[in-house]
């Protein structure tokens, strides 16, 4: 992979922080974390996921992009799930906390969410340009 430009290494280095950091955030949430919690924090998820799939024609190379858009959507539809599932038990049942909501529900929606983020990070700021004969070939083909 060749870089275009020398700060190119040092955001790859602090997106790879960014992805620890992310991960010790959400791993430190407890094991029984609140409906109202999950609901609100799912809720940012939501709004930060569809602008991101909103935003997938800036990526200029395809197969980034097309992978940006399914991880997009499967984080978009597993935050919908969750926040769905929180909110209406929180809402209906009263409850505070619920262990199967959060590790069926809960976990998989910011996993997915930071897999989302640091995809669309890496496409953006590293292009896996294809050499341009493929280019030519592509854009003949189109």
């Amino acid at each position: 992979m060749k870089y275009h430009y020398r700060y190119q290494h040092l955001i790859i280095v602090l997106l790879i922080e960014s992805v620890l950091l992310d991960w010790l955030i959400f791993h430190n949430f407890s094991d029984f974390t609140r409906l109202t919690v999950i609901s609100a924090i799912t809720g940012m998820f939501i709004t930060v996921e569809g602008i991101l799939i909103g935003l997938s024609p800036m990526i200029k190379v395809p197969f980034m992009r097309d992978i940006a858009v399914i991880i997009g959507v499967a984080a978009l539809l597993t935050a919908v799930g969750a926040f769905s599932v929180s909110t209406y038990n929180s809402i209906q049942f009263g409850s505070l906390s619920a262990n199967s909501i959060t590790f069926f529900y809960w976990n998989p929606a910011w996993v997915l969410f930071l897999v989302l983020v640091e995809w669309y990070v890496l496409a953006i700021i590293v292009p896996f340009a294809p050499k341009i004969e493929e280019q030519v070939k592509q854009i003949k083909n189109s």
